[in-house]
């Protein structure tokens, strides 16, 4: 996870993006929301990040509810479509370097895979 936090920052470096990592907080607060965040049993970090720019368009990085070290992205458009498009393929190009990327399909959420580990 912290290798995964490391390339986050670094593109938003390179981009010139803003970098946010909010895992600490948000633990904080779910379990007064009532979450359980039983998934973090084995030690795995809760994960909440994300590299946005301006106008809102980025990626958001987060593994509530998903199993030890999976993680789930989000993209967002902002005002330009087709850059959107280009930062977000980047994005997932970068990853594939080190870690397997399933592309979720259209109208369905991320669902817990038994084959992430550390």
């Amino acid at each position: 996870m912290t290798e995964l936090l490391g390339r986050l920052r670094s593109v938003a470096v390179e981009q010139h993006m803003e970098f946010f990592e909010n895992g600490t907080q948000v633990a904080q607060e779910l379990p007064k929301l009532g979450y359980a965040g039983r998934e973090r049993e084995d030690g795995s970090p809760l994960i909440n990040a994300s590299v946005m720019q301006a106008d809102g368009m980025g990626v958001t990085v987060g593994n509530i509810g998903l199993p030890g070290y999976q993680v789930s992205l989000g993209f967002s458009e902002g005002s330009n479509f087709g850059d959107a498009r280009k930062f977000a393929d980047m994005m997932v190009g970068r990853l594939r370097e080190r870690w397997v990327v399933d592309v979720v399909p259209e109208g369905h959420g991320a669902i817990p895979l038994a084959r992430c580990r550390k």
